[in-house]
Parts: C-alpha cells; sequence; structure tokens
C-alpha cells in the first residue's frame, strides 16, 4: 500500500504544475469557444440560483469574461421562449461553482487544475498498482503532463473531467478483478451516471465502460447487473425528464437542432476514415503526433491480454467504439486546444502504456521510451508558452512560426504525413493512403519488436 505522504506530495506537484499553467493560459487567452457560455451557466448557478440565462445574457455579463459581444449558444428548441435554456449539460457549471464563487474565472480554471491534478495522482497510483514499483510509476507519471491533458489541465471544457472520470473507471475495473466486491459496482455505476451531466457524446463512454465491467461479471446475477445499471438509468431519466421540460423533447439530445445531436450530412465513409485515424495521427490534433510516446501503448495491449485477458477484451470495446463514435464527429472539434478528441480514448491509452513500460527490458527501448517521452514534455511546453496559438482553428497558419523547433518539426511533419488541412487527415488517394499504411506498419513493426524483445530471457 502507496504512503498517503507519497500520494499526497505527488498531487501537490501536479497541482502546482498545473496551476502554473492556469496562470500562463489567464495571461494570454481569455475564455474562448464554449468556455464562456460554461461560464455563464456557473455564474447563473452561483448568483441567480437558477440555470436560466435569459438575465445573463441579455445584460451582457459575457463582458466580465472578455467579450464585448457574443453568440449566445442556446437551444433552438427552448420550450418557454421566455427562458434561456444553454445546449449545453450542465454538469461542468456544477463543478466549478465552488471555484467561481471563491474566484471567478480563475477559481473556475483552478477547479480545472485540481482535477488534472487527481488526474496525474490517479495514474500514478494505476501504474504503481500495475508495476509494482515507485520509480516505473512515476516515470509513468509524467505523461501527465504532455498533450493533450496539459494544454486542457487549465481549459474550462468537459474534457479534464471526462479523463478522471475515466481513469476511475479503470481503476475500479482492475480492482474488480482482483476482489469482485458489489461496493465496487456500486461506485462504478455511480461514475458512470455522471458521465451523462457531463456531455450527451460521454453516453457513449457510459456504455461502453458498462459492458467492460460487465465483461468482469464472474456471473450474470439479477442483483449485479441491476447494482450497475440503477444509476446510469436513473441519470438517464432525470435527465430526460429535465431536458423535457426546458426544450419540449424527452431525449438526450433534445437541446440540439432537430433533437440530433450530429448532422448526417457531414457523415460519409471516408469522413469516418479520416476521423478514427485523424485522432491519432492528424497534424492539428493526432495524440501520436504530439506525444509520440504513446506508440508504446499498442503493445502494452498484448501484456495486458496475457496478465487479464477480460480486462483487455473490455478495454479494447471501449477503445474501438470510443473511437468510432468520436472519429465520426470529428467535424465538431470546434474551437479548442488541439488534441481535444483524442482525450476520451486516453485514459485506455494510458493503461496500456502502463503495461507497456512494465515489460520493457531491453535497455534501447527504454531510451527510445524517455527520448519520446521529453520530446512530448519539450513540445508540450513549447505550446503551454504559446497557448494562445495552440487551438486547432487556423492551426497551420499560425502555430508552427513561433518557434524555431516547431519550425523544424512543420517541415519534418509533411514528409511522414503530407500537408493536411485543419480537421483532415489523409487526403484520400494514393499519396495518403501510403502514408497511413506507414504509420500502421510502423506501430505494428515497433510493437512486434517490443513484444519479441520481453520474451527474451
Amino acid at each position: 500500500m502507496m504512503k498517503l505522504r507519497i500520494l499526497f506530495f505527488i498531487f501537490l506537484v501536479s497541482f502546482f504544475i498545473f496551476y502554473l499553467v492556469g496562470l500562463n493560459r489567464a495571461e494570454k487567452l481569455i475564455p474562448s469557444g464554449d468556455e464562456p457560455h460554461y461560464l455563464i451557466i456557473t455564474k447563473s448557478i452561483a448568483e441567480d440560483g437558477d440555470f436560466d440565462l435569459k438575465n445573463n445574457y441579455t445584460q451582457n455579463q459575457f463582458n466580465e469574461f472578455g467579450h464585448a459581444t457574443i453568440d449566445y449558444h442556446l437551444s433552438p428548441n427552448l420550450k418557454d421562449q421566455n427562458k434561456f435554456y444553454s445546449v449545453h449539460n450542465i454538469g461542468l457549471p456544477i463543478l466549478l461553482v465552488p471555484g467561481y464563487i471563491l474566484g471567478g474565472i480563475k477559481g473556475a480554471i483552478v477547479c480545472i487544475n485540481i482535477i488534472a491534478a487527481l488526474s496525474a495522482l490517479l495514474i500514478f497510483i494505476i501504474a504503481y498498482e500495475i508495476t509494482k514499483n515507485k520509480i516505473s510509476a512515476t516515470i509513468i507519471w509524467l505523461v501527465s503532463f504532455i498533450i493533450p491533458i496539459s494544454l486542457y489541465s487549465a481549459a474550462i471544457f468537459t474534457e479534464m473531467p471526462l479523463f478522471l472520470l475515466s481513469l476511475l473507471l479503470i481503476y475500479i475495473l482492475l480492482q474488480y478483478s482482483k476482489q469482485p466486491k458489489r461496493y465496487l459496482i456500486l461506485l462504478f455505476s455511480i461514475i458512470c451516471a455522471l458521465l451523462l451531466w457531463l456531455h450527451v457524446k460521454y453516453a457513449v463512454t457510459a456504455f461502453v465502460f458498462l459492458i467492460s465491467m460487465i465483461v468482469l461479471f464472474k456471473n450474470y446475477r439479477l442483483k449485479n447487473i441491476l447494482i450497475l445499471l440503477i444509476f446510469p438509468l436513473l441519470s438517464y431519466v432525470l435527465l430526460i425528464l429535465l431536458f423535457g421540460r426546458w426544450y419540449g423533447l424527452y431525449s438526450l439530445t433534445a437541446q440540439y437542432p432537430l433533437g440530433l445531436f450530429t448532422s448526417t450530412d457531414t457523415i460519409s465513409p471516408i469522413s469516418i476514415f479520416k476521423g478514427i485515424f485523424g485522432i491519432l495521427i492528424d497534424k492539428a490534433f493526432g495524440v501520436l503526433v504530439f506525444a509520440p510516446v504513446y506508440i508504446f501503448s499498442f503493445s502494452g495491449l498484448y501484456f495486458l491480454f496475457k496478465d487479464n485477458k477480460k480486462i483487455a477484451i473490455g478495454s479494447i470495446i471501449v477503445f474501438l467504439v470510443t473511437i468510432f463514435s468520436f472519429g465520426m464527429n470529428i467535424k465538431y472539434l470546434g474551437w479548442c486546444p488541439v488534441g481535444r478528441f483524442a482525450i476520451p480514448i486516453l485514459s485506455i491509452l494510458t493503461l496500456w502504456l502502463i503495461y507497456s513500460y512494465k515489460y520493457l527490458k531491453s535497455i534501447y527501448l527504454k531510451i527510445i521510451y524517455y527520448v519520446l517521452l521529453l520530446y512530448s514534455i519539450t513540445l508540450s511546453i513549447i505550446l503551454i508558452k504559446n497557448y494562445d496559438l495552440s487551438y486547432s482553428v487556423g492551426f497551420e497558419n499560425k502555430m508552427f512560426t513561433s518557434s524555431n523547433i516547431l519550425k523544424y518539426y512543420n517541415k519534418l511533419y509533411p514528409v511522414l504525413i503530407g500537408k493536411i488541412e485543419t480537421y483532415e487527415f489523409p487526403a484520400i488517394g494514393t499519396n495518403g493512403l501510403i502514408k497511413l499504411f506507414f504509420w500502421i506498419l510502423l506501430i505494428i513493426v515497433f510493437s512486434y519488436i517490443i513484444i519479441k524483445n520481453s520474451n527474451r530471457k
């Protein structure tokens, strides 16, 4: 059992780093994208005690967040036109209320800093549970400070709470596989239920994690199934009743046009193809581009499968369904820091990464790991220093003119992938497919080398 003072120290160091990120961000960038709208909801809850935003918008209270004018993010399906209800879910604003009451925008950012620090602590705990080695756990903990987590550790988006809750679900799965206690099923159920309040798209995340828990069941007693499903179902019922009152539609997507979260005319086999692989290797938001150390993750799935087949199967289900569902909506990335759509799969990639590192035997492979980790951290620091330019919209036109290392990176990257418009990977055609197959081959060969090396005595 890890000593509490060590865990507290890890949390404090993590929080201090993320707090510095927040201070840097506050100096260079006003809340933008969806952020001012989440803050308006938070302000309404904190000061008015309601979710009706009419007075907040009409009285231009968004001026406090640095905006002279702003688009109203209201649902087009309002049941009562005298009431202004946001298109955004209320889970994140509720989390921000304590910080906002104490310190306004900076206080709200501190709330995100705390959530990020708890996520970093949980990565350390999970890594120690798996490796049984403090040094290994500490080295793995450093991935908490690379993209996309480093950028979202001070951004008022739902992704950071999603990451924390996903890590908690993984931790509970690991504990349940050792000791199948019913209270763990109950905790799992509560956390899955909370995901629904953050964003409608996280209903998919909750669903696949519930399946991953069912995979672990040694027997399918009705009582266990009921305990697992009771809170997500209760959450679902409460949300659709609330949305029915606000929007006149009894649906999780009631706040969106026509009651649909996505527009079907933007979805096609090609757009899904681009989105799925774009999450991994797109120039504007690919996780392997900004955090190449995660290339080690794919070999980790093999080691996880050897250690715990059921958790491995569950993790595959979560990964595949999540990357497909988020990949098909990649056009909805919006105004946000790079790497946003990688966060829903990041908890799984981190789990696999831990298993990969646990079985690294070759000093040469470890050196490659450390080099890629150092590169990932360096790139993260550069983007944090240029936080105002790290947003995905206009990313290619602005970001890579800001430092020498990124100018070099911008020249190197097209050799592997080619010029990519924002949100687009790859250009469908012979050239784009060749480069895609290059990346797939690279991942397969690299994973094979790691696995083969681990089997040597």
